[in-house]
């Protein structure tokens, strides 16, 4: 079956009522628009004629797990790349996340109410595809823009002053905090379902009290009119690290080196209070130059305390280890794999290619690039365990490679390669 296929003609392999096969086509369609080619081969094999013979409509909205997803990948008889399948599985998983619940309480399920659009009364076509309830009123399913969001107060007391980024939970918005007359960062956690709210409280709780310079201070908790909850954090003023490399291209080893240092010293903190922070990437690296600061902030897929029976929230690609692909629980070597692909990217320019290659550029020192490549063992007994053991080699690395530890006053931290 070919990858470009049509989504009615893969609804249409199952009898099933109209608005349930309406709001498949509509399921696979979205899929099909972010992935590539090859992706949509697996998905239509693996939601093909044969599977769909098999599987329940309700199974293929479990499709979110991973070995439900891989058994209906086998039942084709075609061979495809574990590591391929997992990223199917974490697309369907994110866009089931993107759904508005179901307007009858007694169900509470997330059907495939789409946002971004009017969801219309009395229309089959929305009807729960758990409880069949067809909404009685008009949901306004779509988020607020971010133009649309500015000057709005919440809290009674949080004035939203611009949008600043979107991350896997919602929207991350620069506030002004009107008793203290101080900013603060508000984050409206606008694409999680009821279960995952529950989570994020539970997580909110056990990290009320972490206080470190690298990371943002939980202020507030907040449900806003519609159910959702937004979270008031203290503002963390600098560049993303992303931001620095595309303006001025690779960075220095030196400055790679500091950066390295400051990470490892905030992973030490988490990783001492039991938190797995599962994002690292230069959109959540900030570095204020004129500070000297270097700080981690969006922990949307962090994880508090994690044990066996937790599982990955999520992950970035091309900073994720496979296993962290593979949904097992989180770990510190997880965040400690990301560190050094941190490194790469900024050692690369953003080269992405080369960051997936292991690509080391030649004026690397050979010390620093040894150290990167035990950051990136691909097998988590041969990865460093402990954040404060690195921050002590790398300290010794930097004095020892640079001849120094610490900047002269005014110079910038951060250097590009000439």
């Amino acid at each position: 079956m070919p990858g470009d296929f049509s989504p009615n003609e893969l609804a249409r392999t199952r009898e099933v009522p109209d608005y349930k096969r309406k709001a498949l086509e509509k399921l696979i369609s979205r899929v099909l628009e972010t992935s590539s080619r090859d992706t949509n081969e697996i998905l239509v094999h693996a939601l093909g004629e044969r599977a769909l013979k098999t599987f329940t409509f309700g199974d293929i909205f479990d499709l979110a797990n991973t070995e439900a997803f891989t058994r209906a990948v086998q039942a084709t008889g075609i061979n495809v790349p574990s590591v391929q399948v997992l990223r199917v599985v974490n697309m369907i998983a994110q866009i089931m996340e993107q759904t508005e619940p179901c307007e009858n309480k007694r169900c509470g399920e997330f059907p495939i109410y789409e946002r971004g659009g009017v969801i219309r009364t009395d229309d089959p076509g929305n009807a729960c595809l758990y409880c069949d309830h067809i909404p009685t009123k008009t949901i306004d399913a779509a988020p607020a823009k971010p133009k649309d969001a500015a000057k709005r107060i919440i809290g009674g007391e949080y004035q939203i002053e611009k949008f600043i980024a979107e991350g896997a939970i919602g929207r991350t918005y620069l506030a002004t905090d009107l008793t203290v007359e101080k900013p603060v960062c508000v984050k409206h956690c606008s694409k999680l379902n009821a279960a995952r709210q529950a989570n994020l409280l539970d997580e909110a709780r056990k990290m009320w009290d972490l206080r470190h310079h690298g990371i943002p201070a939980i202020r507030r908790v907040i449900r806003l009119e519609d159910g959702t909850l937004a979270i008031v954090m203290s503002y963390i003023p600098g560049e993303t690290l992303e931001a620095i490399v595309k303006r001025d291209g690779a960075i220095h080893p030196e400055s790679v080196a500091w950066i390295l240092e400051r990470l490892m010293n905030i992973l030490q903190y988490l990783h001492v209070h039991g938190v797995i922070h599962s994002d690292l990437k230069p959109q959540n690296i900030i570095v204020n130059e004129q500070t000297y600061a270097v700080s981690l902030v969006d922990f949307g897929l962090a994880s508090v305390k994690p044990t066996d029976a937790s599982s990955s929230l999520g992950y970035t690609d091309h900073f994720a280890p496979l296993e962290q692909v593979r949904g097992e629980p989180p770990i510190r070597q997880m965040d400690i794999y990301a560190l050094g692909k941190v490194a790469l990217y900024l050692l690369n320019g953003g080269n992405m290619s080369a960051v997936d290659e292991d690509h080391f550029p030649d004026h690397v020192p050979p010390v620093l690039s040894d150290l990167i490549k035990r950051l990136i063992e691909k097998k988590i007994e041969h990865r460093p365990q402990y954040a404060d053991r690195l921050f002590d080699f790398t300290r010794s690395l930097r004095r020892k490679t640079f001849g120094r530890e610490l900047f002269n006053p005014g110079e910038n931290p951060i250097r590009s390669v000439p």
